[in-house]
């Protein structure tokens, strides 16, 4: 495995393990056990850094699919074992799973700037889940704390009373 891998395959266990906020040269460099400053020959930016995880999550996910074999015309019999084996490798590989699915929030609350070089908009971190949510600077934002919510509750880690509207 080349030292790009090897970073981009520490990027993936750091966002698994924590959210995109995880995701720093420094602490790349440590989960990839190297010496500081390498992650930044090959990602200068905290975007090239980006860049470089989806790109390895990317190439993992192509080779997932390029062994399987689907036929022109599918029975549902055979339907049900292409998703069941689909299914199963993304089980297996839990931690690109948990990277992909924090990096659809990263990209999404990080639009481009645009031509005009106008600013981004303001993102605050939630401590919670890792994902940037759009708000006010580090004030609180309703919809982020709805965001939070439903993310807590649909992986599980919400404490509720039963009741599936609290």
């Amino acid at each position: 495995m080349d030292r790009r891998q090897r970073i981009a395959n520490a990027g993936i266990a750091l966002i698994a393990r924590g959210g995109t906020h995880r995701l720093t040269h420094r602490a790349v460099d440590a989960e990839a056990g190297l010496p500081n400053g390498s992650t930044s020959y090959y990602a200068r930016s905290r975007r090239d850094l980006i860049r470089l995880v989806m790109e390895q999550l990317s190439a993992e996910s192509q080779a997932d699919l390029t062994d399987i074999e689907v036929p022109e015309k599918l029975t549902v019999q055979q339907a049900i074992e292409l998703v069941g084996r689909l299914t199963k490798r993304l089980i297996l590989n839990g931690d690109a799973q948990a990277a992909r699915f924090a990096l659809m929030f990263e990209v999404a609350a990080r639009p481009r700037r645009d031509r005009s070089g106008g600013d981004r908009p303001r993102v605050r971190r939630s401590g919670r889940c890792g994902l940037d949510v759009p708000g006010r600077g580090g004030r609180s934002h309703r919809s982020g704390r709805r965001g939070r919510d439903l993310f807590d509750r649909s992986s599980g880690q919400a404490k509720t009373d039963g009741n599936p509207m609290t």
